[in-house]
């Protein structure tokens, strides 16, 4: 496989890999699904997005699908959390087979109800980005549930908990982020 990448990088053809191993990563353009439980290790109390911090500014990377979360709000915080773009798979032809069928982990496919949230949480995203800048530089927790993520401009506080959090007096609500050290508060 690393031959093939290595042909393929060398002929100019970009290249892109679901759940990538270490060997792919200097052919890669961009990987995706670089989700919580591949992409970071349990440690004593958090995940470490490890695999994040290596390869933020080097390629594009994603997190999880967003439309296939039971919880889409929590996957599109982690998203910016860990300095991904956002993923979403996407079903635009005979969509009336998925309903036929008995796979109903295909429903939140379909592409035709997903476009404008799918709009909102790209400019969400773009907006964040836009402000603490586009590669993550560090990440650490600072409680149970609260993790500060270090960009290029700035840094955001993400709150997963179900208190509110004080950071500098500054309060960050539950299921919520907060942009710091900018100006600019989210």
């Amino acid at each position: 496989i690393e031959e093939i990448y290595s042909i393929a990088s060398g002929k100019g053809v970009a290249i892109g890999d679901q759940k990538p191993m270490a060997f792919a990563l200097p052919y890669l353009n961009d990987a995706f699904w670089l989700g919580g439980s591949y992409a970071a290790n349990d440690t004593e109390d958090y995940q470490i997005p490890f695999y994040q911090l290596a390869v933020s500014g080097l390629i594009s990377y994603s997190y999880e699908p967003i439309n296939l979360a039971f919880d889409r709000k929590t996957v599109l915080m982690r998203s910016l959390e860990y300095g991904s773009g956002l993923m979403y798979t996407l079903i635009t032809q005979n969509a009336d087979k998925v309903y036929a069928s008995d796979n109903t982990s295909l429903y939140n496919c379909i592409a035709d109800g997903l476009f404008e949230s799918m709009v909102s949480n790209q400019k969400q995203a773009q907006d964040f980005y836009d402000v603490v800048g586009e590669r993550l530089v560090s990440h650490r927790g600072l409680a149970e549930k609260v993790y500060i993520s270090e960009y290029t401009n700035a840094s955001a506080i993400f709150n997963y908990s179900e208190s509110e959090y004080v950071y500098e007096d500054k309060v960050i609500e539950p299921g919520s982020y907060m942009i710091i050290e900018s100006g600019a508060d989210q």
